[in-house]
């Protein structure tokens, strides 16, 4: 399933899943692969690739029991976020200085969660 969507000035292609191999992959700013089965466009700086799985978490329980039911890794880096002081902004109508800043911090982290893969699987 192919979805295009547009924000202001940026055209994103959310492609889910293999298309058929008639699909036209319309132009856009950024395309964006779900649940692929190998990587596409790898050498395209305009091609990103997320595995995604499907969480589903019953807010209705209290806290404690959230952070009883979570695994240690995740309580420890919820934790650490706290004592990073670690802020969260959510932006409904991000400017071009918004996305331009996120797409730096992310070409800056990619490349460190590559070499942090790389060093887990090399243990």
């Amino acid at each position: 399933m192919l979805i295009q969507w547009e924000k202001y000035f940026f055209t994103v292609n959310d492609i889910y899943g293999a298309l058929r191999y008639d699909t036209q992959i319309l132009k856009a700013d950024v395309h964006c692969y779900f649940q692929q089965s190998h990587f596409i466009e790898v050498d395209k700086k305009t091609s990103l690739h997320k595995k995604t799985k499907t969480l589903c978490i019953d807010l209705t329980l209290p806290e404690e029991q959230l952070r009883k039911d979570m695994n240690r890794t995740t309580r420890y880096q919820i934790n650490k976020a706290g004592r990073d002081q670690l802020s969260v902004q959510h932006i409904e109508a991000p400017t071009r200085e918004d996305v331009l800043a996120f797409i730096a911090l992310s070409l800056i982290l990619l490349p460190r969660q590559k070499e942090l893969k790389r060093a887990v699987k090399t243990r």
